[in-house]
């Protein structure tokens, strides 16, 4: 019996583990369900659909989601090149409609249905069995849709995208527009439904405070819990699943703060150490459970004056612009690895942070950026500038300019988009604030004629609901009072702070950043394009195609640079490379700057083709600069040195600081810096060591200064400066050129002369040699094809500048410069030698024939250039060189140099010319031009426009403005009207006037500059005032009996509407007094 009864225990246990582990084995009940797959699907062109009921029909098509309608073929099929842009092969912009059979299963009875739709390009409309449920049109985040409860069994889920504007935001921003990526029709990302319980955790905000060894979580629930309502916390280490904290809490409210104490070791997250912590959160009502899931970070982001503190240490962000380049798809990347790919670029060139342009990208990219340690400024889906709200008849000299609804500003003059734009902040904030990563927010790209005290208010309101990051109201234009940052190219009241350059390094931006309460952010620096290489049009194998690439393509072959595309793009992107270096280096060497934001690190392949990157689009390297180069000026430390000069008389003294930008992950202590300088064939000349000291993170320290004497050479020689914080990988370097100060420049039976004027073709066909000067040759506007620095952004978007080229290919192994130190593009002792010079078009020469230096036309225009280049007259031979190398220039020792080795060439049996032109072409392309001599005042010689106001007014009074009774003293190219105001003279001067005062002008499209106005107030009534100029306000204090001039920087974006427009109030006084007004341009 005992044995029996034994036995039947066992086997009661065995079935009792059987049974639990058949429960264990048995299938999870599944809370969502991937709708990813085939979908019915019909376009609605007409937009009839909701008229004639499509919901209650089956659709005719088919369709692959996660998609978009043009990677599925459906829509026009193009033909052509869209102006500026990629070209969609396919486009529809419209109603269209996806439709599939879901199947509720028993288990999901009396469970709440949501449908989540991960990115959606605009709006969503879901129907069930016919009925409609939700409409949805956020562009930053997900579209859940909740569709309530839905019995067990199949129903007709149908779903109306429609990608038209749906709000009056323009098509010209980078979360709705066609400049990066398409404006797709279709559902990317995740697609599934999800079965929640009646009461479940709608949210979960984690704030961190690791300060304070705690944890505090904003729990948000669908509905209020119960007595026995609890809810269990657990936060785990991602890097090795350990758990730092597990608690149990009462939850009661349906919005609850619960504080979780963390007495383990707690790991901060920032760009050097991304620790990331798992947060799993389980809900218990009795037999109800829900559970949520979240990532986040120990991170405080806050700031000083001048910096963003991450964890109260100073960082500088050395940042990218991000504007939805992805040419294969039309549409942002939605896994991780897709954005780690991206932001292991960014590292591996120095970055650390990337501002996301008028648009937030999806949970992805904030998923790899807090993995990475990438610092994210996101904003609100919003770019609307003064520009945009042109109709088309203003805009039909330049169509491509026009923006589909003429959006007004964010405010009262645009409710639609103000309401969608005050939800779009929200949305962006309860769905991504729990990314560590996410630092900095602002609502939008370059706001300029929106309603700044309305947008203020909306980022207090933002900081007061979320604080755990730093608020901006926009990028660029007006700071508000409740702004804690800015990233902007002129602080108002302060003035511009970027886009200096000179053929020196020794001097900074401090006098502007030092003033500004908040940190500032350099913005959008760089813009230099790089010609490219034509093999790249075979990457674009996806939804757009480079077919304007194309275009320009065929320009080249018919203009006979088709075959030198690779020298023009290395030559260009070398400069292109050195001016990023020298801008980054600039802001480095700033005390008060809190950062830099590149435009960009990758070409932006709308807004006329602008190619200003070092990368392609694809985020492929172009082969211009390895990431090792970069880093040098591009890193948490970097060495710098302030020199007067680049170039040196051999004997010279070089003096110049050392300093150290230090933002690094840990102080420097004991450590030496050492400095040598090395010749172009790598022998160190000169070295010395600064003696060893401690250097303090998350500042810009002195190291010493640099004083010795420079070698008396015979010989020109480049050399390189070299600076290298000892035992690390941290270096930089810089070169410079030393001249001799004994040169023999006889020019022997050589005719050195400034025109093709008799005296040169009779030399010539004696058989002499002569060397044209041609700086005033040709068309005075030659001098666009020779300038040093490339044209900015791109010559199509921004038309009407003085530079049509980007850089210089130099023959560097030629005899011509055997006695010119030189690589194969301009670096900085080319500078002073463009000053004035000449280019000139050579389209009709022969394809094979090659300039001594040439410069690179832009691709937009593809000629073929030359500034320095040999050709042949009779028994003659002529050198023509577009530089001024006249004796009053050789006080320069570089133009003294290129001079003496252009003579030695020419003394020399190397040169010999084989192209034989004629006389009469001769005389036509090399005709000489006089300089006018300009009438403006001093300070004002380059001035394009330059009025006295009513300085012809016959009699004394008050008279309405007539431009007859103006003195315009230059007015180039540009027009003025006086909108509000008259024309006033008395004894002592003359004016415009009035209690307001308007100003519009007419110029160019697309060129920067500086526009001056002189308030004057000679009956000293003590006025002052406020003024708007491009949508900017600025206080005009009083000004003095004698009167000021107040100047106002002028940027692209500002005239590239053909207008410029001041408006001027008094606030004391009576009236404001104009007596001139002047403008110079930049470019």
């Amino acid at each position: 019996m005992n044995l029996k009864f034994n036995e039947m225990k066992r086997l009661n246990l065995l079935l009792i583990i059987f049974m639990c582990l058949l429960g264990a084995c048995a299938p999870i009940q599944k809370s969502q369900v991937d709708l990813s797959g085939e979908w019915a699907f019909q376009l609605d062109p007409e937009n009839v659909g909701v008229q004639q009921s499509w919901f209650n029909q089956d659709l005719k098509d088919q369709i692959k989601l996660p998609g978009t309608t043009d990677e599925a073929g459906y829509g026009e099929k193009t033909s052509g090149s869209d102006y500026g842009i990629l070209t969609r092969v396919h486009k529809y912009i419209g109603a269209a409609w996806y439709q599939r059979e879901i199947e509720i299963p028993e288990e999901w009875k009396d469970k709440e249905i949501t449908l989540l739709l991960e990115r959606v390009l605009w709006q969503s409309k879901i129907y069930v069995d016919g009925k409609e449920l939700s409409t949805k049109d956020a562009l930053a985040t997900p579209h859940v849709h909740h569709l309530g409860v839905l019995k067990e069994g199949k129903h007709r889920l149908t779903l109306r995208i429609d990608n038209s504007l749906i709000r009056n935001m323009g098509d010209k921003g980078h979360a709705y527009g066609e400049y990066t990526q398409s404006i797709w029709n279709g559902v990317v990302g995740k697609i599934e439904l999800q079965a929640r319980n009646d009461l479940n955790i709608e949210s979960i905000r984690t704030f961190p405070y690791a300060e304070n060894n705690q944890l505090e979580l904003d729990v948000k629930l669908s509905k209020t819990g119960g007595l026995t309502t609890s809810l269990e916390v657990k936060v785990f280490d991602t890097s090795n699943n350990k758990l730092l904290v597990e608690s149990l809490v009462s939850v009661t409210d349906m919005q609850q703060q619960v504080v979780i104490p963390i007495t383990n070791k707690i790991k901060l997250w920032n760009e050097f150490n991304p620790a990331i912590y798992r947060l799993e959160a389980t809900l218990k009502d009795g037999e109800s459970v829900d559970t949520y899931e979240t990532n986040f970070g120990f991170s405080k982001v806050s700031a000083s004056k001048s910096h963003v503190l991450i964890n109260g240490e100073s960082v500088f962000l050395r940042g990218n612009l991000d504007c939805v380049h992805f040419p294969l798809t039309g549409y942002p990347s939605m896994d991780v690895e897709g954005w780690k790919r991206i932001f292991r670029i960014y590292k591996e060139y120095g970055l650390n942070h990337v501002r996301f342009h008028s648009w937030c990208p999806p949970e992805a990219a904030f998923t790899a950026a807090d993995e990475l340690g990438i610092y994210i400024q996101a904003e609100a889906s919003t770019w609307i500038d003064w520009w945009m709200a042109l109709s088309k008849e203003e805009s039909k000299d330049r169509p491509e300019m026009y923006t589909q609804g003429e959006p007004k500003g964010l405010g009262p003059d645009n409710p639609d988009a103000s309401e969608f734009v005050k939800a779009e902040i929200n949305r962006v904030l309860d769905t991504y604030g729990n990314h560590p990563s996410f630092i900095l927010f602002c609502i939008g790209n370059e706001l300029g004629n929106s309603d700044f005290d309305v947008m203020g208010e909306w980022m207090r309101q933002a900081k007061e609901k979320d604080s755990r990051r730093l608020y901006a109201a926009s990028t660029a234009r007006t700071v508000t009072p409740n702004c804690e940052y800015s990233a902007t190219h002129s602080y108002p009241g302060i003035g511009g702070v970027r886009q200096h350059m000179t053929n020196n390094n020794n001097w900074d931006y401090e006098k502007n950043y030092g003033q500004t309460p908040v940190p500032v952010i350099a913005h959008e620096i760089g813009q230099w394009p790089v010609y490219p290489e034509w093999k790249e049009i075979d990457k674009y194998t996806g939804v757009l195609r480079a077919r304007n690439l194309e275009g320009f393509r065929e320009q080249a072959k018919k203009n006979g640079v088709f075959s030198q595309d690779k020298e023009l793009h290395q030559a260009s992107g070398k400069l292109s490379v050195l001016l990023y270096k020298d801008e980054i280096e600039s802001f480095m060497r700033t005390p008060s700057c809190a950062g830099i934001q590149l435009l960009s690190m990758q070409d932006y392949q709308g807004q006329g083709e602008a190619l200003i990157g070092w990368l392609d689009c694809f985020y492929d390297s172009k082969g211009i600069v390895t990431p090792e180069e970069f880093r040098q000026f591009s890193n948490t430390i970097v060495p710098l040195v302030k020199l007067p000069s680049y170039t040196f008389w051999g004997g010279d003294s070089l003096k110049s600081e050392v300093l150290l930008h230090h933002f690094g992950e840990a102080d420097l202590n004991n450590q030496s810096i050492r400095w040598s300088l090395v010749s172009d064939i790598e022998e160190e000349l000169l070295e010395g060591v600064f003696s060893a000291a401690d250097y303090q993170k998350g500042t810009l320290l002195k190291v010493g200064v640099l004083e010795v004497k420079l070698p008396d050479v015979k010989k020109a020689s480049q050399y390189t400066l070299q600076l290298s914080v000892q035992g690390t990988e941290f270096v930089n370097a810089w070169h410079i050129w030393i001249y001799p100060k004994q040169l023999d420049l006889k020019q022997d039976d050589i005719l050195i002369t400034e025109s093709l004027n008799s005296e040169a073709f009779n030399k010539l066909e004696q058989g002499g040699k002569v060397l044209l000067l041609a700086h005033q040759c040709g068309d005075p506007a030659n001098t666009k094809f020779a300038a040093w620095k490339p044209l900015y952004w791109s010559a199509s978007f921004f038309p009407g500048q003085s530079i049509e080229t980007l850089g210089l290919i130099v023959q560097d192994k030629h005899p011509a410069f055997a006695d010119f130190p030189t690589e194969n593009y301009n670096d900085w002792q080319w500078w002073n030698i463009c000053k004035g010079a000449h280019g000139f078009a050579l389209d009709s020469f022969p394809e094979d024939y090659k300039s001594i230096a040439q410069p690179v036309g832009d691709f937009h225009y593809n000629h073929k250039l030359g500034s320095i280049f040999e050709l042949k007259y009779g028994k003659g031979k002529l050198l023509v060189c577009g530089y001024d190398l006249s004796e009053s220039r050789t006080q320069f020792p570089e133009v003294r140099q290129l001079k003496y080795s252009l003579l030695n060439y020419m003394k020399s049996d190397l040169f010999h010319p084989n192209l034989e032109l004629d006389r009469p072409f001769l005389t036509e392309k090399f005709k000489k031009f006089e300089l006018a001599t300009s009438l403006a005042p001093k300070g004002f010689e380059e001035a394009i426009l330059y009025v006295k106001s009513a300085a012809k007014m016959k009699k004394n009074g008050n008279s309405s403005w007539a431009k007859e009774t103006d003195q315009v003293v230059i007015a180039n190219k540009v027009d003025y009207k006086i909108e509000k105001g008259n024309s006033y003279k008395d004894e002592q001067s003359s004016c415009w006037v009035g209690s307001e005062l308007e100003i519009l002008i007419k110029t160019p499209e697309g060129i920067k500059g500086e526009f001056y106005v002189f308030f004057h107030d000679w009956n000293n009534q003590g006025r002052k005032g406020v003024l708007n100029f491009e949508g900017r306000d600025y206080i005009l204090g009083a000004h003095s009996k004698e009167g000021e001039w107040v100047k106002l920087n002028v940027m692209r974006e500002d005239s590239n509407d053909g207008k410029l427009i001041l408006k001027a109030k008094c606030t004391r006084g009576g009236n404001l007094m104009i007596s001139a007004i002047a403008y110079i341009t930049k470019n």
